[in-house]
């Protein structure tokens, strides 16, 4: 529909900015990878795609998946970690099943709506998930819990991504006068903007999808410089010591 198309000029702008924020984020991962395995006396015999590999294979260990290092000291923020790594993952696959099928022109059909269901339920769980660690940090923080300026960002970001989300999703049934039971959630934002103009609705559309995207990529390129990354170099440091007692014992 004319009201749901976003405006040429917009559209190269965004492409322009989302490659270079890509590629600060490749970056970013390169040389975090090349710093962590500096430390440790595998390179000799290991390739960088070996690296680069073992990298990637860490991020969905167990330890990880499974937030295997916060549990011991909180089952609640334990919980919360797996859930929003759970949630995230799901919606990441959503979006790339959904665009993958745009591409080569095939429709999802029935498993739309499963598919729709799944990003919506996992979009709304990931944001209990994004306010409790806000609560946490910024409401219930005790003395021993260090808030900087980089913890804001992080969660800021995360939170506009999701909000611009549920606001895309809820101007696109607005618009389309749509009841998807599939998008529970997203159906509670097209109710809300009923009461707009159609005009009004379509820009609600447009920029929102742009603020999520832009807001996505942007968290993209910020994870190799932020705390969270830690979250990931853990398990692979923790993978390269294996390693290393695997070739030297």
């Amino acid at each position: 529909m004319e009201y749901m198309v976003i405006p040429p000029a917009l559209k190269t702008h965004f492409y322009f900015i989302s490659l270079i924020l890509t590629f600060v984020f490749l970056m970013g991962v390169g040389f975090k990878i090349m710093l962590i395995s500096s430390t440790q006396d595998t390179t000799g015999r290991l390739s960088i795609f070996r690296i680069a590999w073992m990298s990637l294979t860490s991020l969905f260990s167990p330890e990880c998946l499974l937030a295997r290092r916060v549990f011991p000291r909180s089952r609640l923020r334990g919980a919360m970690l797996v859930l929003i790594i759970w949630s995230s993952l799901i919606i990441i696959a959503g979006g790339v099943v959904s665009y993958t099928s745009r591409l080569v022109g095939v429709q999802l059909r029935s498993t739309y709506h499963l598919l729709s269901l799944s990003v919506d339920t996992a979009g709304f769980l990931l944001l209990l998930g994004v306010l409790y660690a806000i609560a946490r940090r910024y409401l219930l923080a005790r003395d021993k819990v260090y808030t900087m300026p980089e913890d804001g960002i992080f969660l800021g970001l995360f939170l506009l991504i999701l909000l611009s989300g549920f606001a895309v999703e809820g101007a696109r049934l607005a618009i389309t006068s749509a009841s998807d039971t599939y998008s529970p959630f997203g159906s509670l934002v097209a109710e809300l903007l009923s009461y707009a103009t159609l005009e009004t609705q379509g820009k609600v559309f447009i920029y929102a999808k742009l603020l999520h995207f832009t807001a996505a990529f942007t968290l993209l390129a910020y994870l190799p410089f932020s705390k969270a990354m830690h979250m990931f170099a853990a398990q692979i440091t923790t993978r390269f010591a294996k390693e290393k007692e695997r070739l030297y014992y």
